[in-house]
């Protein structure tokens, strides 16, 4: 890759989690599991996920109605 070649990194949870950002530095760069950028010098980026949250479904009945 060469300096100003646009340049995509892309994210992928594992099973039970979702896609948070990407950070460089602590800061957050993107929102986006897809994240493209003109590439200028080397860069680090950290992809941050979180668990996904749980469904549940509770069924609920009266005696008498």
């Amino acid at each position: 890759m060469n300096s100003g070649d646009l340049a995509t990194v892309v994210a992928t949870p594992a099973a039970g989690f979702n896609f948070a950002n990407w950070t460089e530095g602590g800061v957050a760069v993107s929102p986006l599991a897809s994240y493209s950028f003109t590439a200028s010098g080397n860069r680090t980026l950290v992809a941050n996920f979180v668990v996904a949250p749980t469904k549940v479904t509770i069924a609920v009945t009266a005696s008498p109605s």
